[in-house]
Order: C-alpha cells, then structure tokens, then sequence
C-alpha cells in the first residue's frame, strides 16, 4: 500500500469489522471512503471482500480481478482471484488467474497446485520439476512444502504409478501438525451409545428455517449430497460450518460440564428452543437464508453431536452419507485439508475414525428414526434420480427437477470438493483404491479386515435397495 493512500488510516477500523463478520457496515464505510478518495488497491480489495461476505459474488469477483489487473504482478492478487473464482465454478476465470499468479512468480508453489487442479501437467513437465526442487528445499515452508508433496502424489497416481504416490501423499501428511485422539472418540461413543435417548417424532411445527444436517466420514460425498439439495428452491446451502459446534460449546461452557451429555437430563424445551434460535443465527450470519425454509448444514464431523442437534432443533432432518471405507479412507490420506482434520496423517487414524464415524451412525439409526437416512453414495452415483428423489422427500421436500443437475449449483463451495462437484453426477471415481490395494492393507486391517469390509458391504447393499420399485413409485409421485 502506498505511503500516502488516504485509506490506510480508516483501514484498521475497517478490518476489525469484517473480522467480526460485520460485512454491511464495513462496506458502508469502505463506500464513504470511495466517495472522498476514490478507487485504490487496498479499498478495492477491501470491498470484494465485504461483498463475498454478503454473497454477491458476481461483484465480488469483478472487484477482485479490478485489483489484480491493477496490481498487475501481484502474485496473491492473483492466487486470491483464483480462488474466489473456483469456489463459484468459474473455472475460465480461475484458470487465467492462476496462470497470471505462476507466471509473476513461477515457484508460486499454490498457484501451480490449483493450476494441476484444474488442468493437469504430466510427470516429465517443467511445472513438475520445479514442484520437486521446491520440495525439497531446505527454504521452503513446511506448509508450502506440504502442497508441492501431495501436487507430486497426485501427478505420480495419474502416471499409475501409486507406490510413488501413496509414499509421496504420505510424506505431505507428516508435515502437517494436530493429533488424533483416539481415546476421546472411544470415550465419546460409549457415552453416546450409554446416554443419547430415543427420540419420538417431531409433532410441533418448525420455528424456523429447517436444517438438515448431512453427515459422515469427510470425502464420502457429502458435498454432493449437499449441492443436489441446494439446487431445490427452498433450500439454502451452508457448507461447512461450526455453528453447531459452537452452539453445543455454549451449553456446555453454561453448564460447567465436560462429559458431553448434561443436555440429557437438564436442557428443558424453552432452553432448548433457546439455542436452536442461537444456532440459525450462526448459520444465518454465513449463509445468504433469506426467504428459504431449508438450509443444509454439511459438516462430515457434525454426526457426533446429532443427539444434540434433534433435541434443539426437533424438525431437523439428517442424512448419513455412506461409501466404501477404502475410497474415503484414501481419499482422507490423499485430500489436503484445508481445515483440522488430524486423523487423516495416518493409515491407522484414518480407520479408527472410520469405524467410530460408522458405529455411531448406526447407535443413532435407533434414536432418531426416520428423521437419519442412510445414503449409499455408490446408489448415489450409479442411479442418481431415483435416490435424489428419495432424498428429496426425506428432506420434506416437494420435487423440484433442479436437483438432477448439482454440477448447475450457484453459489460458493469451499470444500475439497469443490472442483469434482461442479461436473455431472458419475460413477466413475469409485473404486479408486484397487490400485492401492497393497499400500492401504494395513489400513483394511486395521479396519477390521474382510469380516468389517463384509459387514459395511451389507448394510450399504441394505441402503441401496430402500428405494426399491415401489419406493420409488411413491417418490415419482412427490
């Protein structure tokens, strides 16, 4: 920023209200500070970003690129207008954006990740070789060298070569910090199992926006499921979010109680409606609700805390998104998390989460009733209509045709997803991990071998066949 832009001193005060998420009376002062000034790098920038957090993103976008133009060589101009771009499927726009951020700074170890993304360079390429050299540079950032390892890993798997791939994925996941904690999820599940009632269906009427909640291992398609519910009319996406995390924090800090469970026997209805209210207001501070009376809540991880979520939130409605272990198993070790997913480092952490996420699911199979669906994604992908018709009407939705095309979905995806989500629905990705049968043993074994495969094989097999000739008759009716 230049010394002498007259915005610098209002910008502190203005960056402290978009932290805060205040994006409206931030951007009013951002617009009176237009009218005295004019347009400037800084202000700009300033103002896409209130306008992202209003989510019009159309103009958010036309700001970004006014700024990267201007800044002309900027390289995180650049990257951040590829980003934005990506997020809202303008893969034309992204893909240029990019392109100008490595040809600024061709080591921009980022901007060549996203750039392999969404248009991938062969093993020998000189992009890949620079990847290696920065991999493997002392200098480099543990983080930066982190995406370079998992950018190679995933060159190598195109290559069909997956002992060099799942070696390198492995080699980017040990630079990553957090830890798994395996004795927590084991406590939290006995608790569960010991303390979370049967809940009776809901009678009253809802009190507001409907959510539904859909949950699972990360990487079992939740994002899918996600973007063919957005599509309806009335539903509102709210990607991933930490609004029911935080609501539940709230109790428990009130409470003074850490076991997780004090809700059960202590949480009366006002109080309950109390922090249902609290917790559409989260998600109404992130997602553009409005008018709509669904919105859908796709935090993977959410299915630990769905006791509580159908205790605030009666007419909530919760999908459990299954798909085989081994594909979302490497896909967790394959995946650079943008957020905290510490499980996915290592092989053994990946299935204990696994078999905690599924034994949980099923406990809450016989407490909430037919508020859970069970969703095989392979049913998902192999005969989309007919289970986005079943999802629909579990969701209490009327049928709207919209929700055949989720690649058509507006609006901003921020997950691992994002770039798989905007193509059309196809079966094609499963079964990834037969090629990495050998490598992801000791994952199976510590999964529990062929007899848990077998099991799981069961009861999605089970899943699929719900919606059979009659069900499905019934939905085509909705």
């Amino acid at each position: 920023m230049p010394a002498n832009d007259p915005y610098a001193a209002h910008r502190p005060a203005i960056t402290r209200l978009m932290a805060q998420g205040a994006w409206r009376p931030a951007l009013a002062r951002i617009l009176a500070q237009f009218e005295r000034t004019g347009p400037g790098a800084a202000l700009l920038d300033d103002m896409a970003r209130c306008y992202w957090g209003l989510h019009d993103t159309d103009t958010a976008l036309k700001l970004a690129t006014a700024v990267a133009q201007d800044l002309g060589n900027d390289t995180a101009a650049w990257a951040k207008l590829g980003a934005m771009a990506v997020s809202v499927g303008d893969t034309g726009r992204a893909k240029t954006a990019f392109e100008a951020a490595v040809q600024a700074d061709p080591k921009n170890i980022r901007a060549l990740a996203a750039l392999y993304r969404l248009e991938p360079f062969g093993r020998d390429s000189r992009r890949a070789n620079t990847l290696r050299r920065l991999s493997k540079s002392r200098s480099t950032d543990a983080a930066l060298r982190a995406t370079a390892l998992n950018t190679l890993a995933q060159i190598e798997e195109a290559a069909n070569r997956p002992r060099s791939a799942f070696y390198l994925y492995g080699k980017s996941k040990r630079l990553g910090a957090g830890h798994h904690d395996t004795a927590g999820l084991d406590a939290g599940l006995a608790a569960q199992i010991a303390q979370c009632p049967v809940f009776a269906p809901a009678t009253e009427p809802p009190d507001g926006p409907v959510p539904i909640f859909v949950v699972g291992m990360p990487r079992s398609g939740t994002t899918l499921m996600e973007s063919v519910l957005a599509c309806h009319a009335e539903v509102c996406a709210a990607g991933e979010s930490t609004a029911l995390e935080s609501t539940f924090a709230m109790w428990q800090g009130t409470e003074g109680s850490d076991d997780g469970w004090s809700w059960v026997d202590t949480l009366d209805p006002a109080q309950a409606a109390a922090l249902g209210a609290q917790y559409r207001a989260r998600i109404a501070a992130q997602a553009p609700i409005g008018d709509h009376r669904f919105f859908v809540d796709k935090t993977p991880l959410n299915v630990f805390r769905l006791g509580f979520a159908r205790r605030i939130l009666p007419q909530a409605r919760f999908i459990f998104m299954s798909r085989h272990p081994l594909d979302t198993g490497l896909s967790n070790y394959a995946t650079p998390f943008a957020g905290a997913y510490p499980h996915a480092k290592a092989p053994a952490d990946i299935a204990h989460m696994t078999r905690t996420v599924y034994a949980t699911g099923r406990d809450l199979r016989g407490k909430l009733g037919a508020a859970l669906r069970w969703q095989s994604y392979s049913a998902l992908v192999t005969e989309p209509e007919a289970q986005i018709r079943a999802c629909v009407a579990h969701a209490g939705l009327s049928w709207d045709p919209a929700c055949l095309a989720p690649q058509n979905r507006r609006g901003v995806i921020r997950t691992a997803s994002v770039v798989q989500v905007r193509r059309e629905i196809t079966p094609d990705g499963q079964g990834r991990w037969t090629r990495f049968a050998d490598e992801l043993a000791p994952m199976r074994t510590a999964l529990g071998g062929d007899d848990w495969i077998a099991q799981w094989e069961a009861e999605d097999a089970q899943a699929a066949a719900q919606d059979g000739p009659a069900a499905r008759m019934i939905a085509a009716q909705l």
